[in-house]
């Protein structure tokens, strides 16, 4: 397996090295180790030096990422990757930027745009905050897609919702003039906070 992929993927490692430490920050998710099919894992493999980025502090440069100026949108969470690869093909005239945190999600999306031979999505796995925060210019992004973010019902989880001022704020920043967010809940308590 490609030695760069385990940078991005531990998980695919035999040996666990992800960081144990006490500085941990609230996380909107947390993952779970799970077994990744061989298609899965195939997927990962042979699509993701194509269609994959790595986190870097440093600031994405979208015409050089997709080779074209058009427009950038990122969904965040974008689950199995379905809708994401459904609209990327359907609105060819923007670029994607999907982030996700789970593997199984990561692996479908990449075996559905792989076959596809998608050129405008792009796909990170990392904290979608941090992402924001150090890969993406203020006033850059044309819109953002979160559809179904866990609403974490207990109240002593509602810290960890990935929809709050701050994180609202954060986006805001990042948007175009005349840009959007597009978010959906079904969630009633979480879509009137």
């Amino acid at each position: 397996m490609n030695e760069t992929i385990f940078k991005d993927f531990p998980e695919l490692r035999v040996v666990d090295t992800r960081e144990i430490g006490s500085d941990r920050k609230i996380k909107s998710y947390v993952l779970r180790t799970a077994g990744l099919k061989k298609r899965e894992a195939r997927a990962i493999e042979t699509y993701w030096p194509r269609y994959g980025l790595s986190f870097k502090e440093e600031m994405l440069d979208y015409s050089v990422l997709f080779g074209n100026d058009n427009p950038v949108v990122i969904e965040i969470g974008f689950g199995n990757g379905a809708a994401t690869a459904h609209i990327a093909k359907l609105r060819s005239e923007y670029n994607y930027i999907g982030l996700e945190v789970f593997l199984t999600g990561i692996a479908k999306l990449l075996n559905a745009i792989g076959k596809e031979g998608l050129d405008n999505i792009r796909i990170m796995r990392f904290d979608a905050v941090e992402v924001l925060k150090h890969m993406i210019a203020d006033a850059s992004v044309a819109g953002f897609h979160i559809f179904f973010p866990d609403p974490w019902p207990k109240k002593r989880h509602v810290k960890r919702r990935l929809i709050q001022k701050p994180f609202a704020e954060l986006l805001a920043r990042k948007l175009i003039k005349g840009g959007y967010i597009y978010c959906v809940t079904d969630w009633q308590e979480y879509a009137d906070q």
